[in-house]
Parts: C-alpha cells; sequence; structure tokens
C-alpha cells in the first residue's frame, strides 16, 4: 500500500496546533516541538485542559472529550452537540464531532463538520491535507482525494500534499496522473522520504525495478540520516527483492523492517515464505508459527505451514492449515483453495475437489492447471458438457504456453469423452516435451506413456513407463501410482 505522510516531526513545515490538536483527541503519541510526548497520554480531557484548548466553563465539550476517549461516540455526539449550540465559534468541537462521525461511518456528516473547521483556520492548506489523511486513515479514499486536491489547488508548492494526494491515485490504479503527482512532489522537496516510498511503490508497480529500488534506497538513506527508520521502506524493498529473485537481500531487508516493528506480520508472513523456498525450512516455520500466534492469523502463513506439512507427510495438518486460510481469507484467496482442492482430488474425493475447484474459478483463477483439473474433475463427476466447456477454455488460456500444451495434452490422453479424447494429439505434443527435457521428466513421461496406451500401443506404453518410473526422485509418493499403470500396461501387452 502506497504510504501517507504520517504525523509531523519538529523538521517539517506545517500548521503545528492542527497535528497537536488532533493527537490530543485520537489519544496518539507525537514528539512535540521540544522533543518530549505531551503528558498524561491516557487521558485526552486532561491534557486539552492543560493546553489550553478549551475554557472552564465549556463543560460539554470536555463532557464530549471524556465520551470520545471511552469510544462513547453516541454521547460525545450529544455533549458534542451542546456544546456548539452553545459555543458556535469554537471550531474545537466541530474537529472532534467529525472525528466521531468518522468512527460511526458517516462520512458526509464527517464533511460538514471538518468543513466548518477548515474555513476557520489561518493556515488552511496545512488543515486540508490532516483532514485528508484522517479520511485515508478510515479508509474513506474518495474523501480524502478531494482534501488532497483542494490542498494542491490552493498551494500548488505543497510537496507532502502531492505525495498524498499520489498514494491515493495508486490506490485507484490512476498510475499516470500518480506519477505526475509524486514526480512533482519530489521536485518540490527532494528530501520528502515518504513521496520517494510511494514512487519506488508506482515502479514497482509497473514492473520498473531498477528506479523503485533506486527511490526506496534513496528515501532510506533520507531517514536514516534524520535517525528515521521506516519499516514500510525496508517492506518494500523486501517485496522488490523478493521478485528479484534476491533471497539474499529480501531476507535482509524483511529481517530489519521486523526489527522496527514486530508486529508486521504480514512481513513475517513473507519472510517465513522466503526462507522456506530458499531451503531453510526450520526458521521459515518459525516465522510463520510467529506470524500465526501473533493474533492477525495472516492467510498466507496458513497456507506456506500446509505446503510444509505437506512436505513433511502430515496430510491432516495440511488440511486444517489450508481450511484456516481459506475461512481467514473468507474465501477470496484462490491459493489455498486450488492447493486444498488438488489434496481432495489425490485422495479420491473429487465432488469436494471439484466445489473448491469451481471456487477458485469464480474468484478469477484462470489457470491451464485449474481449468484441466475442472475438465477432469465434471467428468469423474458425470459433467460431461461441463468437462468439454472447460478443456475448450484450457485450450484458448493466456499465460505459459508450454503448461497450457502439457495441461492438454493431458486431457487427450486421460479423456473418455468425444470432443476432448485425442491420443495422437497427446503423442505428439509429449513427444516433443519429452525429447527437449532428455526423457528425463517423469510427469511428461507419464502422460506419454498414458497416450500410447490410449491409443492401443502398449508395448510402446510399457516401455516409456518404465523410463517415467527411472526418471523419477528417490522415495518419490508417486512412485506406487506410476508402478501401477506400469502393471495395467504389461498384462494389456500380453
Amino acid at each position: 500500500m502506497a504510504e501517507i505522510q504520517g504525523f509531523p516531526g519538529e523538521e517539517e513545515k506545517m500548521n503545528y496546533g492542527i497535528f497537536l490538536k488532533l493527537c490530543l483527541i485520537l489519544a496518539l503519541p507525537v514528539q512535540t516541538q521540544e522533543g518530549s510526548h505531551p503528558p498524561n497520554a491516557s487521558d485526552p480531557s486532561t491534557r486539552i485542559l492543560e493546553e489550553g484548548a478549551v475554557g472552564e466553563d465549556r463543560g460539554s465539550y470536555i463532557n464530549g472529550v471524556i465520551c470520545y476517549g471511552k469510544r462513547d461516540f453516541e454521547n460525545a455526539l450529544h455533549h458534542l452537540d451542546q456544546s456548539i449550540q452553545e459555543y458556535p465559534e469554537a471550531k474545537d468541537a466541530f474537529l472532534l464531532r467529525g472525528m466521531c462521525h468518522l468512527h460511526r461511518h458517516e462520512p458526509l456528516k464527517a464533511r460538514f463538520d471538518f468543513d466548518h473547521y477548515v474555513d476557520g483556520e489561518k493556515e488552511k492548506t496545512e488543515s486540508l491535507n490532516v483532514i485528508g489523511k484522517l479520511f485515508y486513515s478510515f479508509g474513506q479514499y474518495e474523501h480524502a482525494e478531494d482534501y488532497f486536491r483542494e490542498a494542491v489547488r490552493l498551494d500548488v508548492s505543497f510537496a507532502a500534499a502531492y505525495s498524498n494526494l499520489g498514494s491515493i491515485l495508486i490506490e485507484k490504479n490512476a498510475l499516470d496522473e500518480a506519477g505526475n503527482c509524486l514526480t512533482r512532489a519530489v521536485e518540490l522537496d527532494p528530501e520528502l522520504a515518504e513521496a520517494l516510498v510511494n514512487l519506488g511503490i508506482l515502479h514497482f508497480m509497473l514492473e520498473e525495478f531498477s528506479p523503485a529500488e533506486k527511490a526506496f534506497l534513496a528515501a532510506a538513506e533520507l531517514n536514516e540520516e534524520k535517525g528515521i527508520w521506516d519499516p514500510i521502506v525496508y517492506a518494500n524493498l523486501g517485496d522488490l527483492y523478493f521478485v528479484l529473485r534476491k533471497p539474499e537481500p529480501c531476507i535482509g531487508a524483511y529481517t530489519l523492517a521486523l526489527k522496527l516493528n514486530p508486529e508486521l506480520t504480514d512481513i513475517r508472513t513473507r519472510l517465513g515464505i522466503v526462507l522456506c523456498l530458499g531451503g531453510d525450512q526450520d526458521l521459515g516455520k518459525e516465522q510463520l508459527e510467529t506470524a500465526v500466534a501473533a493474533g492477525g492469523e495472516p492467510p498466507a502463513a496458513h497456507t506456506q505451514l500446509a505446503a510444509i506439512h505437506l512436505l513433511e507427510g502430515r496430510l491432516d495438518e495440511a488440511i486444517a492449515e489450508y481450511k484456516r486460510a481459506i475461512h481467514l481469507s473468507r474465501e477470496r484467496d484462490g491459493v489455498p483453495i486450488e492447493a486444498l482442492a488438488k489434496i481432495y482430488m489425490t485422495l479420491g474425493c473429487f465432488r469436494q475437489a471439484l466445489w473448491l475447484y469451481r471456487k477458485a474459478y469464480d474468484l478469477g483463477a484462470r489457470s491451464p492447471e485449474l481449468l484441466a483439473g475442472l475438465s477432469r474433475l465434471s467428468e469423474l463427476c458425470g459433467f460431461e458438457s461441463d468437462a468439454i466447456m472447460f478443456y475448450r477454455l484450457l485450450e484458448e488460456t493466456d499465460g505459459s504456453e508450454s503448461i497450457r500444451l502439457y495441461e492438454t495434452a493431458k486431457r487427450c490422453a486421460e479423456s473418455g469423452i468425444e470432443g476432448i479424447q485425442d491420443p495422437e494429439r497427446a503423442i505428439t505434443i509429449t513427444s516433443r516435451f519429452a525429447r527437449n527435457t532428455g526423457f528425463g521428466h517423469p510427469g511428461i513421461l507419464d502422460v506419454l506413456a498414458s497416450a500410447f496406451a490410449k491409443s492401443g500401443d502398449y508395448e510402446q506404453a510399457v516401455e516409456t513407463q518404465k523410463l517415467a518410473i527411472r526418471a523419477l526422485p528417490d522415495g518419490s509418493p508417486v512412485l506406487s501410482l506410476l508402478n501401477g499403470r506400469l502393471e495395467e500396461y504389461t498384462v494389456r501387452c500380453k
């Protein structure tokens, strides 16, 4: 996610008063201009009185602050309405009432109050930027965009607002305009690290990896010079190195991000996955289990733990982890759904596997493996027309041509449905693949043997199946399956 410029330190030029008020209201720690934290962070009403935000006679406002601090927004609104009636010129009540409306998911009412507050501010553009960030923090991106746009309209030199607007536009996938805003932000303030981070994210999304790395590293260097260590910068660097398949810097970046903020469970999950892919199963599993135990339970952690359980031969644990991942993602992540479907297919639970594959398909998955699996399972469950439909989609799908052809050959070799069954085509495709791999790929050889058998050439099927078995690694779990097919072809050959 793109980064909205955060609450200020002393080096930033802005209306400090509004930030202090917001931090008092929100009970957020903020560094003051003397470098200390406001006193009594747990008691917003005490702090507001100490800062002189309210007078002694504004009891309704004080009660509103107290209720807000207790997250009793309904009573807070009651007191704030009364305060505004008594002191309509006191803008801070409008600010707090707007925050109540944000918590109650009433953005239009919040806008009314925030606009009333902003109209009375001397540093209007700073206030607009702050309000935009508030809407952003509540996921109200359209409203946040309006405030950022108004801020840069009033002040075309406002670098932070351009950066914040750029981050919103990244969220909306309006990448061209986002690029213009972020470039403008960096031109106005070359030392604005947040703008460089957002610019790096934009380059990353556009697969412009070299300028993305340059932007992230520049942001990290700027922050370090100021004594700021931002975990988001290193998390983004880790994601970049993951895509570039650079495991060592990827692990280093993720590790530093977690050192700065151990609660980034998504980053810990990714670190665990990278470690597992790099062969360090034990340390990777430890990171994944830590991510799960942290309480966030990221679905990807459960998915990777399931994969580890499969490698360890712990099928029941793998199924349980996949189910947990599916539940946590609210059935919107196709990866654990497809993985669990493959397990059910292997176990012969074809209807459960078909149901899961259909769910992944409904989520938008269109890989050759998925379409081939849907075709095969539909045939096994007696849905012939569906089997043909998914086979046609398989032939037309985008993606890796070699995988598509391989899955097509498998369907041609194994299917008994007219319109799909085509052993000669399967032999043509897999023979070429077998030659290209030096006859060393057991899966391709197994499909080729099946195609020979389907065409009636059992002698060739036997010889090809023997090659497939010899190509298997030691201890392969599919050895018994391939041996069973060899026995079948041998019997038919006699």
